[in-house]
């Protein structure tokens, strides 16, 4: 069914979403205190700017989720079964 395709599509999507992020800020985390000298009236684990950027990244990442999903579920079973 439609909704099992977007599902299945929007799991593996956040999966790899999760991964990415959490990966994403633990070297941020430990990056951030080798570049602090770089940063400009920032400090190095400024929460502000974290969850700016996971809400823009995530925000970002839903969106690529959704798209291919919506279209997966307008594909005929039967062609995309004879592609293969």
């Amino acid at each position: 069914t439609p909704g099992r395709v977007v599902r299945l599509i929007l799991r593996q999507g956040f999966i790899q979403l999760g991964i990415g992020v959490g990966l994403g800020l633990v070297f941020a985390f430990g990056l951030g205190r080798m570049i602090s000298l770089l940063l400009y009236d920032v400090t190095p684990t400024d929460p502000i700017v974290y969850a700016g950027i996971v809400t823009v990244l995530v925000g970002t990442g839903i969106v690529a989720c959704l798209l291919p999903a919506r279209r997966a579920t307008r594909v005929d079973p039967m062609i995309a079964m004879r592609a293969e």
